[in-house]
């Protein structure tokens, strides 16, 4: 399934894209070329909501059409939410992003001495990703140690700072670091500081024993065959893909982050590149 916000330098881009055509056009277009089952957008402008939509079906089992309210697993997308959760940390003076990950997660190998919090939050740290390898498994729990222990049997793709490649084993560890410094889990960290504040009231991380009222089915494409996606996923990445929410609470983020309600606009500036 498929959930897409809009703000900022992605507004005027997308904006750049369907300049000539209508905007339910291009999303029902996109949709169809990609194969994706339903999508919901938001588009969010000068601090109000301009534009929602809701395409497609929620779940192919029951032909549930999505709304506006359907509640899809973002995957991803959840990365913006934990970096935006450092960054507040930042501000209050608790991490620096130049200090090395070794001062908050004393266990790392001595081969990740040189990483950073800036390098994890910004894709250059060189981690190697642990998706797709055989080692891990959404089926099971892993301590921070057994994390670090499963991903650093593999050596530093390049030298932290050197490039920047997407990595899916960076913010776990900036997960690990937020437990540490508040000593609150990261999932009620966010809910706390993130979630309530903006109202969003439909959102929340990912729990399959829970009953989640208007939830859209998770699938991936198998050779061209649409399937089940994995049904569970292990705490420690939730900061990687661990939402799930709505279209208008994605808005109501949006809105809160233009607001300043969570960082101030350097900060937010600073997010943003």
């Amino acid at each position: 399934m498929f959930l897409i916000s809009l703000s900022f330098a992605v507004l005027e881009a997308v904006a750049a894209t369907v300049q000539t055509q209508n905007l339910d056009t291009f999303a029902r277009g996109f949709i169809e070329r990609h194969r994706i089952p339903g999508a919901a957008i938001v588009v969010v402008k000068n601090g109000a909501v301009v534009k929602t939509g809701a395409y497609g079906i929620a779940n192919l089992e029951l032909s549930t059409p999505v709304t506006d309210r359907t509640v899809f697993e973002i995957g991803s997308m959840s990365k913006q939410i934990a970096a935006e959760a450092i960054m507040m940390l930042v501000e209050q003076n608790r991490v620096s992003l130049d200090e090395p990950l070794k001062k908050y997660i004393g266990e790392i190998p001595e081969a990740w001495n040189a990483i950073t919090l800036r390098h994890l939050i910004t894709h250059t740290s060189g981690l190697p990703d642990w998706e797709g390898r055989p080692d891990f498994s959404y089926r099971r729990e892993y301590t921070p140690a057994q994390f670090i222990g499963m991903v650093s049997k593999y050596p530093l793709d390049f030298k932290p700072g050197d490039r920047f490649a997407y990595t899916n084993s960076a913010f776990p560890l900036l997960g690990v670091v937020l437990e540490r410094v508040t000593g609150q889990k990261y999932e009620d960290f966010v809910v706390e500081h993130m979630f309530k504040p903006a109202g969003m009231t439909e959102t929340r991380f990912k729990h399959p024993e829970e009953i989640v009222p208007n939830r859209s089915g998770g699938y991936i494409d198998v050779k061209g065959k649409l399937m089940n996606g994995e049904p569970l996923r292990p705490t420690i990445i939730a900061p990687n893909g661990g939402v799930m929410t709505t279209a208008v609470d994605m808005g109501k983020w949006l809105i809160a982050l233009e607001k300043g309600t969570y960082l101030k606009p350097a900060t937010i500036a600073q997010m943003i590149t």
